[in-house]
């Protein structure tokens, strides 16, 4: 028994050990230091809180995109969107801007980004970091605050449309309530794509059903494509959004059909 326990003991301390070594491993710059979503229900005012640490950025010469804290599951995201100068992007489900925000300075081209989440605050503070920051042409991000079912984008008016891991706005079948809601906020993003235009998808692989015999990325497809979409690449990537974690995503680019 005495034995049991000691062989116990010296595994929980080299299981100790890894955690607080993983933890010092971590790169402090990988370390968000602002929230990547907010609460529907969060106040303007709570914003305030965030100023200091924008500012002291700014005075310290740091990147804005090193505030949130992305990692390079960011270098991948960007990557696989390939905008173009005259690409207008739908971001659903922006949260804070931690896309909008590295797209800008990072200097990528695009000419609008129409940034949706279902409140107006996190559009405010994803506004605050730009204009803080002094971005050149900032003004060509653009909060919109969408509805559970209704996107509320003009028709035709997208190129490029991103869905990262933002399960709202993916009618999953595990929640008939949702997946309605899902259905129709993706049939008004569907008439908010231009014809041919194209839309990514990144999604935990462990939210997607399995179906032996299939790729994992099969899932999606079965979602997206009856809604007018043929899907034209996919990958199933390890991204790595916080050092040293890697989580395994789906990634699927669908194109708009005529």
């Amino acid at each position: 028994m005495r034995n049991k326990l000691t062989l116990l003991a010296g595994v929980l301390t080299i299981v100790g050990l890894v955690m607080v070594g993983r933890h010092l491993m971590q790169d402090p710059a990988m370390r968000s230091q602002l929230p990547h979503h907010l609460e529907v229900h969060t106040a303007v005012t709570e914003l305030d809180r965030y100023t200091p640490v924008i500012e002291g950025a700014v005075d310290d010469g740091r990147s804005m995109e090193s505030l949130y804290g992305a990692g390079p599951a960011m270098d991948q995201v960007i990557e696989r969107l390939a905008l173009g100068p005259d690409d207008v992007l739908a971001d659903l489900g922006s949260g804070t801007g931690r896309l909008e925000v590295t797209l800008l300075e990072r200097g990528v081209p695009f000419r609008r980004i129409y940034a949706l989440e279902l409140s107006d605050v996190p559009g405010q503070l994803m506004k605050r970091v730009i204009e803080k920051a002094g971005f050149e042409g900032g003004q060509r991000v653009v909060p919109v605050v969408s509805q559970p079912m209704d996107t509320n984008l003009e028709p035709s008016s997208v190129d490029v449309a991103l869905l990262l891991t933002t399960p709202i706005y993916l009618p999953m079948p595990d929640d008939p309530d949702l997946q309605r809601a899902s259905q129709d906020c993706m049939k008004s993003l569907t008439r908010a794509i231009r014809p041919d235009g194209r839309l990514h998808v990144f999604e935990y692989t462990f939210k997607l059903p399995v179906v032996e015999g299939q790729h994992r990325c099969q899932a999606l497809a079965d979602i997206i494509e009856p809604m007018g979409y043929r899907a034209v690449d996919k990958e199933l990537l390890l991204m790595e959004w916080w050092a040293p974690d890697f989580t395994k995503h789906c990634w699927m680019e669908f194109q708009k059909l005529p």
